[in-house]
């Protein structure tokens, strides 16, 4: 998506370690959505407290995973992959496309949604599902119940 025709409120720009980041402000909250992973960052309500948990140690750089928030952890989780395989799966250590940006209903809640075309880099195994669409969606503390 060209960067002219993110909505209001959404903007693509240099994150942590250069990466590239879509952050999303809107009337009922603030987010962050690194294209590296798909990785949700952060999350801050408006006039609250940011809600997700961000490792200091985190490197914010390709081909490592970010360290927190909320990663996309496939084709598995932990090291329950192939030998010699990263922990959490491949997904998150690679770069995802920025398809769309929208804001959620009443809450006023950002979303963003990426795919992660195929890469040779991709375990055969797992080519048929290698396309994938990954959508963020978030809503305030008070109206999740």
């Amino acid at each position: 998506m060209p960067i002219d025709s993110l909505p209001e409120g959404a903007q693509l720009a240099s994150g942590g370690g250069s990466l590239e980041r879509l952050a999303l402000t809107t009337p009922g909250a603030e987010a962050h959505l690194y294209l590296h992973g798909a990785h949700l960052t952060h999350f801050q309500p408006q006039g609250e407290r940011p809600v997700l948990w961000m490792s200091e140690h985190s490197a914010f750089s390709p081909g490592r995973p970010i360290r927190g928030g909320v990663p996309i952890c496939f084709p598995w989780f932990g090291g329950s992959g192939p030998a010699g395989s990263p922990n959490h799966g491949v997904a998150r250590l690679r770069t995802w496309e920025f398809i769309s940006a929208r804001v959620l209903g009443i809450v006023q809640a950002p979303a963003g949604a990426f795919v992660r075309p195929a890469s040779s880099r991709t375990p055969r195994v797992y080519t048929s599902a290698a396309r994938r669409r990954c959508s963020s969606e978030t809503t305030s503390p008070s109206s999740a119940s």
